[in-house]
């Protein structure tokens, strides 16, 4: 939502957040009832194995199927 006034600084903070966020919408979630990639997900959480590992589980759902699951990933 763009609110009029703030501008400059509205746009760095949803770029910022866009370059920070940007890596969930390249992880391909797969349906596991209809094994479909045309997926989305509503919540997700994070969780830091170490430095440099972390596991992210979605709350998803199938856009096909309208399947609701638990999806993780490992990164």
């Amino acid at each position: 939502m763009y609110v009029h006034g703030l501008g400059d600084a509205q746009e760095a903070y949803a770029k910022e957040d866009e370059i920070k966020y940007a890596w969930l919408d390249s992880i391909k979630i797969t349906c596991p009832k209809c094994k479909s990639t045309n997926c989305g997900y509503d919540d997700y959480e994070e969780e830091y194995i170490d430095y440099n590992d972390v596991i992210v589980t979605f709350d998803a759902y199938c856009e096909d199927c309208e399947h609701g699951f638990t999806f993780e990933h490992y990164g």
